[in-house]
């Protein structure tokens, strides 16, 4: 099952982005992205393209599989 979330997350820290600065560039607030990182809200697909193309990652990477 892919780990969205923490994809997410590790990849805005890699960025050097704050949840601010990422939730605005994607159009969304820093409390909606808050709850996508931690798993308390399932990221949209149109959201999930935002976030891929911000961060400069493929929704493959985004969707990847965690190692078993």
């Amino acid at each position: 099952m892919p780990d969205i979330p923490n994809i997410i997350r590790y990849s805005r820290l890699e960025a050097g982005m704050t949840q601010k600065e990422l939730a605005t560039k994607i159009g969304e607030s820093q409390q909606n992205l808050d709850k996508i990182e931690h798993g308390q809200r399932v990221v949209s697909l149109p959201t999930a393209i935002r976030i891929a193309k911000v961060l400069g990652i493929s929704l493959d990477e985004l969707t990847k599989e965690a190692d078993t």
